[in-house]
């Protein structure tokens, strides 16, 4: 069995992005991007004009949800796919984007909805179109990985599907798309990005190169966020952050996440938070349950973050703490409704994470959950 694989190719850099398309066999597309991308003169209309300078036809979807639901999946794939010759889905954006092209690639093939295969992936057909991701973000790492995430409109459950024929068949990569990012939008997808690596690099599963790929990221997370937020036309900052993504989603896609993203996705049912900084408000929390049993990788990882030594996993997960507090990023989440969903109900959303046991560190009981859960979102918990 191998120890890492890669299933996506990477152009890092290139400026001219429709050339670095060219392995890739295009005759029709249908590009799928954020309302910002789409802006006349952004890079939407751009490789729209350069693709059709060499005689390839282009759609162009409305813009994409901020979270993407299935209803809004179903109606893209129905009116850009199904009933078309387009074979490639050029995906411009951040990890929302990257989700929507996904799954209507997976539905181009298949006459019923996203949702089916929510609880039966083995239904996923074995065909999707191409995928070219373009991010805009440096965060999510979708770009390089096989997962989409959407939300089932009818039950609101955010649920993942994995697969690899959702790999992107090529990823292109220029940091100078990030330049015009918001600076709330740069810190929750480097944070997110953060989280990527260290859960790839502490769960059970993880192997040398697994940490490996973690030291370096989050170096050039701790050395470049700062000043990207500073100076948001840094470039050589961007270029940093790109790369970090980068090894985050490669990391994911061969060691998979952890508690950190599962109680975040719990959590993202009762609030309207970033999944980046959600996952960084719950960081803490977890850390702090599984301390006694990182066997000193965390103060490993911290080492290689920030260049000082620390005494123990305790010491360095206090500094992570200290380090999210330094972004401003809040102790818990403070506006939320519980209406729907109650805690019992959000512990067993992270319970349906059957993974979960298999990688987390250390054993965990429902009340364990709990207790985490209340505390990120500030209250007591008698269990």
């Amino acid at each position: 069995m191998a120890d890492f694989s890669l299933k996506t190719p990477v152009v890092f850099g290139s400026e001219d992005i429709v050339l670095s398309m060219k392995n890739v066999n295009i005759r029709s597309v249908v590009i799928v991007s954020g309302g910002h991308s789409q802006k006349e003169g952004g890079i939407v209309h751009q490789i729209k004009a350069d693709l059709e300078a060499k005689d390839i036809s282009v759609q162009i979807a409305p813009p994409v949800l901020a979270e993407p639901s299935s209803g809004h999946v179903d109606d893209l794939a129905d009116t850009y796919v199904r009933h078309s010759n387009v074979d490639t889905v050029i995906a411009i954006g951040g990890g929302s984007v990257m989700d929507t092209a996904k799954a209507i690639a997976l539905l181009a093939d298949y006459s019923g909805k996203i949702i089916d295969f929510e609880f039966n992936p083995e239904l996923i057909p074995n065909r999707a179109l191409n995928i070219i991701a373009i991010p805009t973000t440096s965060g999510s790492g979708s770009e390089v990985t096989p997962y989409t995430v959407i939300t089932n409109d009818e039950t609101k459950r955010k649920f993942t599907l994995a697969h690899d024929n959702i790999s992107p068949a090529l990823a292109i990569v220029q940091p100078s798309l990030t330049v015009s990012l918001p600076n709330d939008q740069t810190l929750a997808t480097a944070l997110d990005a953060w989280v990527h690596l260290f859960e790839a690099a502490t769960g059970t599963h993880a192997t040398e190169i697994a940490r490996n790929m973690a030291k370096q990221g989050m170096n050039l997370i701790y050395r470049s966020l700062p000043k990207a937020l500073e100076n948001k036309a840094s470039l050589k900052d961007r270029e940093n952050l790109a790369y970090a993504s980068l090894l985050a989603g490669q990391a994911i896609s061969n060691w998979r996440t952890g508690m950190i993203h599962t109680v975040s996705v719990a959590v993202s049912q009762i609030c309207e938070l970033p999944h980046g900084l959600l996952n960084a408000i719950i960081t803490p929390y977890v850390l702090r349950f599984n301390v006694d049993a990182y066997g000193g990788s965390v103060k490993e990882l911290a080492h290689a973050m920030s260049g000082r030594g620390y005494e123990s996993d305790k010491a360095a997960v206090a500094f992570i703490a200290e380090w999210l507090g330094g972004l401003n990023i809040p102790e818990v989440v403070t506006e939320y409704s519980m209406d729907k969903f109650s805690f019992e109900d959000l512990v067993a959303r992270v319970q349906q994470d059957k993974g979960l046991p298999n990688v987390n560190p250390k054993p965990f009981l429902a009340s364990d959950l709990n207790r985490i859960i209340h505390s990120v979102l500030g209250t007591d918990f008698n269990g």
